[in-house]
């Protein structure tokens, strides 16, 4: 809608021209997608928000029924949920037509979020949205605001430079960014330094300057893993102290240090150095797990069986060393409206390879058999049915770890 707003504000007309010719598209498309079975999480939340706002008797039922309503994450929270629940909380005997105008049963609903956590879009959530729901309709109607500003996990000093930071970076704007509230240390965060170690300090920034004018990224990643390597054996392995599990401060050791790395891509630079340094490692990268393609093609394997109505899954499966398939031969299944393992008995009498119509079998029967078990019960039924791990066997995949 802002999109749609921003282009009549450049160009009406034309603006006008695509939703005639996008509206038509996107009601067939949609007719057709209902059709087919298939309902977008985005659409059942169009359809509940509908329900209890177009239908009152609906909306009295579900009011009754929840006497109090608490909403956590309230920055994170899609606006068509908000207009869910905020129906629900509407006072009784009364039916707005328009969320923005329902009047709240005072003490029924309660919101926890922080503007400040948002993760803008998530999930369509809109801090706009958030903001008039809190300002023009929570504390408008004598709702009551509580600030938690005690922070129980970190030290007094992780605070301070969090707050000289983002107090100066999070600057209040009109509908998109509250004011920054500072964050508060819990008391007694303190602890007594051990004799003859170094108390670790609780923020440092280091600062690493290079004398070259003509720096490529390259070369200050490498000076980058050279300061680090050497300042973390000077001044972190030999020097330091930390809190073991028992509250005893102890000699850190390389075990004890965890590095975060934005990408994996130029992990040697760093590596290099803590290797001539004696610092020992464990790089963990699974980041590219779920894109190995055993794992996709039992995504899909696990989709199909739970959906028949899948047939993007369901090719998957059949293009998998499971299927074994070509494109040609999956085509001429779609051609003889067979891309559905349901229709073994029709498949049968086909010119297709026996392995279809005996994976076919499989599929249905597996797909009668795994909604009756737990779901460890159904993985393993399935494996068991399956030849998976053989064919994940065969599969070559890079297990992304360096160790000294």
């Amino acid at each position: 809608m802002r999109i749609a707003r921003g282009l009549g504000q450049v160009d009406a007309e034309l603006t006008n021209l695509l939703w005639e010719l996008l509206v038509p598209f996107v009601e067939k498309f949609r007719e057709s997608f209902i059709r087919e079975g298939f309902v977008s999480f985005d659409g059942l939340l169009m359809r509940a928000r509908n329900l209890v706002r177009d239908r009152p008797h609906v909306r009295e039922e579900l009011k009754r029924q929840f006497r109090a309503i608490l909403i956590d994450e309230f920055q994170d929270t899609d606006p068509i949920q908000y207009e869910i629940l905020l129906y629900l909380a509407e006072k009784t005997d009364r039916s707005a037509k328009e969320w923005r105008n329902v009047k709240l049963n005072p003490g029924k609903i309660f919101v926890v979020g922080d503007p400040k956590q948002s993760i803008y879009a998530f999930r369509r959530a809109d801090i706009e949205a958030y903001l008039e729901v809190v300002e023009k309709l929570i504390k408008a109607q004598d709702g009551m605001e509580c600030r938690l500003t005690t922070n129980f996990r970190s030290h007094a000093d992780i605070l301070d430079v969090v707050n000289g930071v983002f107090e100066c970076l999070i600057q209040p704007r009109d509908g998109v960014q509250p004011p920054y509230i500072a964050i508060n240390p819990a008391p007694h965060r303190t602890s007594a330094g051990a004799p003859n170690i170094a108390p670790l300090p609780k923020v440092m920034v280091r600062k690493i300057v290079a004398d070259d004018d003509d720096m490529s990224a390259e070369k200050a990643r490498r000076i980058e893993g050279e300061s680090l390597a050497r300042w973390l054996k000077d001044e972190i392995i030999e020097r330091a102290a930390i809190l073991n599990s028992s509250g005893e401060q102890v000699r850190a050791q390389p075990k004890d240090i965890a590095i975060l790395f934005r990408k994996l891509t130029d992990i040697h630079d760093y590596l290099e150095p803590f290797r001539r340094n004696g610092i020992r490692y464990v790089v963990e990268g699974e980041r590219h797990f779920y894109a190995a393609k055993e794992i996709i093609d039992a995504v899909n394997l696990f989709r199909a069986i739970e959906n028949p109505y899948d047939r993007l899954a369901l090719v998957g499966v059949l293009r998998s060393p499971l299927g074994g398939l070509t494109d040609q031969t999956i085509y001429e299944l779609h051609r003889e409206h067979l891309l559905d393992y349901r229709e073994v008995k029709r498949l049968k009498n086909k010119a297709f390879p026996t392995t279809v119509a005996e994976l076919y079998q499989k599929l249905a029967k597996l797909h009668e058999e795994t909604p009756k078990l737990p779901v460890g019960a159904a993985v393993s039924h399935i494996f068991a049915s399956l030849p998976l791990k053989a064919l994940a066997a065969c599969t070559f995949t890079v297990n992304r770890q360096w160790r000294i």
